[in-house]
């Protein structure tokens, strides 16, 4: 039919989404990091659907009885538990904003996981602290940039590691505790479009990293000649171009599972993203402020890397990393700067969308390495 969807874009069965996020919550991986799988099948037996109200309402409440109980161990001297509790609420909250806040109760549910997870961080070992960096946006933009800063112990000068997620992780969601235990600091922030972001996802977002590095440079127990980038799915597609517009400033940089080049093309919206339990489309056109599939096919070619003109142009060293299966960036958008500049190497592991086995020790040795730990 001619006005038939194409694939990518038809609502799929919610068996299958229930099935995926019922897998991920026996395997404790994104989105259901610190909830049980059977928690997480009551509140799926609410639904029918993936209707964002509906969704927001059916994990929010199954984080309440956590909170209360975090509050309890709290108040009584017991941090362990409560920090458990409160990581238990948060993450109950973090799915129930799943996969992105475009809709009033996933925003709420998105402030109820921060406010979790920063009550949970007050016994994190080295302890987070939330900045906002300060930041000039245009009419319409935020004027700062929220962020979570760690640095181990000490007084020496350390380097530091910014780590960003993709589409539907965000800042709350980066683990960094391997940089940290080699004596590395770890900003962590939200990709253009997504979490508290100040800007969308656009042809130059790029801008927004312009005084993170500021703020990097300013601060005194910072090594700022040693600064890594690690940007995992969608994020990958910003350390990649990050490597090249502010090379200068880089030490490193880690483009892990990031879409380059097919996402972009009118051929992949004819496929189905199977293992994407949600709506890849819709959920990456809400971080681009994108409103439907008129305007992707309109603005999709000036967002396509191999179109930005900075492909085989000097970089900073620059590491590719994905699973050799993944539909949505194959492995040709993984080789693609490997194949055009010396600086840059691509890995590709076995599995799906990031690879599977010990691909994140192997990203963390590398970025080791490049800081000269």
């Amino acid at each position: 039919m001619a006005n038939e969807l194409p694939l990518a874009l038809q609502e799929r069965p919610f068996s299958e989404v229930h099935d995926i996020l019922m897998s991920r919550a026996r395997a404790l991986v994104n989105p259901c990091r610190y909830v049980t799988a059977e928690e997480v099948g009551v509140a799926l037996s609410k639904l029918n659907s993936t209707d964002p109200d509906k969704w927001a309402k059916a994990f929010s409440e199954a984080a309440i009885p956590h909170e209360q109980m975090a509050v309890n161990s709290e108040a009584r001297g017991d941090t362990k538990t409560a920090m458990a509790e409160y990581l238990a609420a948060y993450d109950y909250y973090h799915i129930g904003r799943f996969p992105t806040i475009n809709s009033a109760p996933k925003l709420e549910a998105y402030a109820s996981a921060r406010e979790n997870f920063l009550k949970a961080s007050k016994f994190f070992d080295p302890p987070l602290e939330r900045v906002l960096i300060p930041f000039q946006g245009r009419e319409g933009e935020g004027s700062s940039i929220p962020a979570y800063f760690r640095r181990p112990s000490g007084n020496a000068k350390v380097p530091v590691v910014v780590s960003m997620g993709g589409i539907d992780g965000f800042k709350e969601e980066r683990d960094v505790g391997g940089y940290l235990r080699k004596g590395v600091a770890a900003l962590t922030m939200d990709m253009p479009g997504v979490g508290e972001s100040p800007i969308k996802f656009g042809t130059d977002s790029e801008r927004l990293f312009d005084p993170v590095f500021e703020w990097v440079r300013a601060r005194p127990d910072l090594d700022s000649s040693r600064i890594a980038v690690v940007g995992n799915s969608f994020g990958g597609y910003w350390a990649a171009k990050l490597a090249h517009t502010h090379k200068d400033q880089l030490q490193a940089v880690v483009a892990h599972g990031g879409p380059m080049h097919y996402m972009f093309t009118e051929e992949s919206l004819h496929v189905k993203h199977a293992w994407y339990a949600f709506e890849l489309y819709e959920t990456s056109w809400y971080a681009m402020g994108i409103s439907g599939l008129n305007e992707w096919r309109e603005k999709r070619e000036s967002l396509d890397m191999v179109n930005l003109g900075i492909i085989g142009t000097p970089a900073a060293d620059l590491l590719c990393v994905n699973g050799v299966s993944d539909i949505s960036a194959p492995p040709s958008d993984t080789m693609l700067f490997a194949q055009n500049e010396p600086r840059s190497s691509a890995w590709l592991f076995p599995g799906g969308h990031m690879g599977t086995g010990d691909v994140r020790e192997r990203i963390g040795d590398w970025v080791i390495g490049k800081l000269n730990i």
